[in-house]
């Protein structure tokens, strides 16, 4: 599903939102110091500062990811909903139009003649469908991460033995 513009510009207000909130301004705060000033602060003190921002960060990052994963989970079920609902009625019309064409075909030959050629072109293009998605299957899965982990346990021995 494509993001439009309005989705771009909903999420940026969002995560300034959260910036602007009382938790971004504690990563901007360096309070080890009596005077404030991050030049007053020893080493292991600004490595620690700096641990705990970047920590503070990541949590905030994952709740924005978190929260941008649900909306758009939500449009996608609310989609996908709709498709099932257009699918259905599709089988309905295309059910319909089968049965008109063995209507049709019923006013130059006997009705059962008539539905049994509409059956069995239904089943053609049934089955031709069927063998395509088939030969399309994965057949081999997770082929390359399979593959990199063999890749990775053989470098692990090689750098052990």
């Amino acid at each position: 599903m494509p993001v439009t513009v309005s989705d771009r510009e909903e999420r940026a207000a969002g995560a300034r939102s959260a910036r602007q909130s009382g938790d971004a301004g504690k990563m901007s705060q360096v309070s080890a110091s009596p005077t404030g000033s991050p030049r007053d602060l020893s080493t292991a003190a600004l490595v620690k500062e700096i641990g705990t921002e970047v920590s503070h960060l990541a949590h905030k990052q994952l709740e924005l990811a978190m929260t941008e994963v649900k909306a758009d989970l939500k449009r996608e079920a609310t989609a996908a909903a709709g498709l099932s609902v257009a699918t259905v009625f599709g089988f309905v019309a295309l059910n319909l139009l089968f049965g008109t064409a063995a209507l049709a075909l019923a006013s130059w030959m006997p009705a059962w003649a008539a539905g049994l050629i509409v059956a069995g072109f239904t089943l053609v293009i049934a089955l031709a469908i069927g063998l395509t998605a088939w030969n399309k299957r994965v057949v081999h899965p997770l082929a390359r991460t399979r593959r990199t982990i063999k890749e990775d346990v053989q470098w692990s021995k090689e750098k052990l033995a």
